[in-house]
């Protein structure tokens, strides 16, 4: 489905893909709320959810002198277990407002785990990343601009100063793959 809506407004001036990522996602996902999603949209699943998310995840370290610590952590995506990329996206669909069967989001939105790929219009991509922007910041999730890519078919300046409005840490030139291709690699 991307990639035709890549080559359907290959020509549309202004047209841009723009690639978002989340800082540490699963780290930042709010237990307490992320019980309260597994409740509502799927109640069966609430008593595996339980099971793996009742007590803090203890994470072992070493320190420098080579003493083992063990660190309660009562927050995040319990990562290893078979559901928890489930829950993460349940989680991260959930805040961000795609789970309804209508949204105010104005392009095309593409949603895996902790990435996103917003398609359309510059100035309508640039108007979506605002509302995620507050939606995940809501929920304890920050985007990360220096994981930000900014595709366009065609140069085109007022799509550019539209995503540098929004995410002005994102767009910088790296190599020209055929694309205007902005960010860091």
């Amino acid at each position: 489905m991307a990639f035709g809506e890549l080559q359907a407004c290959e020509s549309t001036p202004g047209w841009t893909m723009l690639s978002l990522d989340f800082k540490s996602a699963f780290n930042y996902t709010d237990r307490a709320r992320l019980h309260e999603i597994v409740a509502d949209k799927v109640p069966g699943l609430l008593r595996a959810f339980e099971r793996h998310y009742a007590r803090p995840t203890t994470h072992c370290i070493v320190d420098k002198f080579f003493k083992v610590i063990d660190i309660d952590v009562g927050q995040g995506i319990v990562q290893g277990n078979e559901l928890s990329p489930f829950f993460f996206a349940l989680y991260s669909c959930e805040v961000l407002g795609l789970l309804d069967a209508t949204t105010d989001y104005r392009c095309k939105v593409i949603k895996y785990l902790d990435d996103i790929v917003l398609m359309g219009p510059a100035e309508d991509v640039a108007a979506d990343v605002e509302i995620i922007k507050a939606r995940a910041e809501s929920a304890g999730l920050h985007l990360q601009p220096s994981k930000s890519r900014f595709y366009m078919p065609r140069h085109h300046p007022a799509s550019i100063a539209a995503i540098e409005s929004v995410l002005p840490d994102a767009v910088r030139e790296t190599a020209n793959t055929g694309m205007t291709i902005r960010g860091t690699i």
